[in-house]
């Protein structure tokens, strides 16, 4: 539907889109590194194909997946936590907001402001 002014996103053959990476930080305490995978499925995501204008306000649809990380401290320790395992569901209004589930929880998000309102 990229001919139309309105565009809808799925993941091909119910797929899920996925991205790893690596990230450290170090601090004066200590040195952790996140090895980490974010697997993402689009379903019916939609938008204006022509306009960044209010793009948040204008799109709607769901995005459900999961986030895993494994830690590791090279130096210090600031917690005991080694892995982290989430699930998230987020549901695009339309009208610039989102609802985000994730580990049991709920946050409201305005979308425009790239702000947690609740």
């Amino acid at each position: 539907g990229t001919n139309t002014n309105t565009i809808t996103v799925n993941t091909y053959n119910s797929g899920a889109y996925t991205r790893v990476g690596s990230d450290t930080i170090t601090t004066f305490n200590a040195v952790r590194t996140l090895n980490h995978t974010l697997t993402m499925t689009f379903i019916n995501v939609t938008g204006p194909r022509y306009s960044r204008y209010h793009l948040a306000a204008k799109t709607s649809g769901t995005i459900t997946g999961t986030y895993h990380a494994d830690i590791t401290f090279t130096r210090g320790s600031l917690y005991s936590e080694r892995t982290i395992d989430k699930t998230f569901s987020i549901t695009l209004g339309g009208d610039g907001y989102a609802d985000i589930h994730c580990g049991g929880r709920r946050f409201h998000a305005d979308l425009g402001l790239g702000i947690i309102m609740r």
